[in-house]
């Protein structure tokens, strides 16, 4: 077997990895094989943390990327030509590649699937990265290093200038408030991360709601599960929050009536990375999911983060501009076909 693969095989039974799961101290299995572990043990067979069946979390980008694993596999064995140049050098296979490639990362929960490349002739605001990052699905005690990076680059974001102002606490009321909403969604709703692969350093982060899914209502977290926020957020941001979630969430959903569709709720990067291909990267995981169940996606954004939506496939649905709420755009993408 191919060291590359290792990261399909289940590290129990050492058969092919079946349904991943992920456990809350990184590790992916089979879910039925670890299952069967946690019947009998109730530790993780890797590192021996303590972890029961009701922290399992399925893996969504592993199960992708071994079904395209798997589909080149295919593709190699059926073509002579591809397994008599198979010994080459590594500079003609790499150029022989499709775009499709995986990056496997040592440690099997750091996978990342490299979008396709779009057919058509436009050019995006962000150039293709070189292959020194992974995506995958973020876990718990990497909130409040999620929650420290959007508020580092949303210092100028429309929204966030809205809650907080300049109120000497905005930095430490921000992270509070952005830690609680990961805390939330990471139950409710996906949460990616890109990531380093030399530091393991998140880059960048992105909040999403599936589809057929209540997800994050920031209104209902906050109302029901935050007595802390005035606290830490001060009366009057607590209060803005409030007020702009209930008027986006009906905005969200007057526009989507009827459409299946994925909503991404936050995508960011680290200021020292964006316009580097690290957005384009992170945010082609969700895009790739849409597409592959023909769904829409939505999202929200401001005048400054426009183009880089809208070179994706993002069109412009309505303007909102209003006396007592941020402006913003609202956005949709429908399903791609990929070649």
């Amino acid at each position: 077997m191919n060291e590359d693969d290792d990261f399909s095989i289940d590290p129990i039974t050492l058969l092919p990895m079946d349904n991943a799961v992920t456990t809350s101290c990184g590790h992916s299995f089979s879910e039925s094989s670890i299952k069967d572990w946690l019947e009998k043990n109730q530790s993780c067979p890797l590192c021996n943390t303590k972890i029961n069946a009701s922290m399992l979390i399925p893996n969504y980008s592993l199960r992708e990327a071994i079904i395209q694993l798997k589909n080149k596999s295919i593709d190699i064995s059926s073509s002579p030509q591809l397994l008599s140049n198979s010994n080459n050098d590594n500079s003609n296979s790499s150029n022989n590649n499709s775009s499709n490639d995986i990056i496997i990362n040592n440690n099997n929960s750091s996978i990342s699937s490299i979008s396709n490349n779009n057919n058509n002739n436009k050019e995006s605001i962000e150039p293709d990265l070189p292959k020194t990052t992974y995506v995958r699905e973020i876990i718990e005690r990497e909130a409040k290093e999620g929650a420290t990076l959007i508020v580092d680059s949303t210092s100028n974001e429309v929204f966030m200038n809205f809650f907080f102002g300049n109120v000497y606490y905005r930095t430490s009321g921000g992270i509070w408030y952005c830690h609680a909403m990961i805390e939330y969604a990471l139950k409710r709703a996906r949460v990616w991360g890109i990531f380093q692969n030399n530091s393991n350093k998140m880059l960048g982060i992105m909040i999403c709601q599936p589809p057929n899914e209540t997800g994050i209502s920031i209104y209902q977290m906050i109302k029901s599960g935050m007595l802390a926020a005035p606290l830490h957020m001060g009366v009057k941001p607590l209060a803005k929050v409030l007020r702009t979630y209930e008027f986006t969430e009906k905005v969200h959903q007057q526009h989507t009536r009827g459409k299946l569709h994925w909503y991404i709720n936050c995508i960011t990067v680290h200021p020292s990375k964006q316009k580097s291909g690290y957005g384009k990267e992170l945010i082609s995981t969700v895009l790739r999911l849409a597409d592959s169940q023909r769904v829409h996606c939505y999202t929200e954004c401001d005048k400054a983060s426009l183009d880089f939506f809208t070179s994706l496939d993002f069109y412009i649905v309505k303007y909102y501009e209003h006396e007592f709420y941020p402006n913003f755009y609202v956005l949709m993408r429908a399903p791609q076909e990929r070649l």
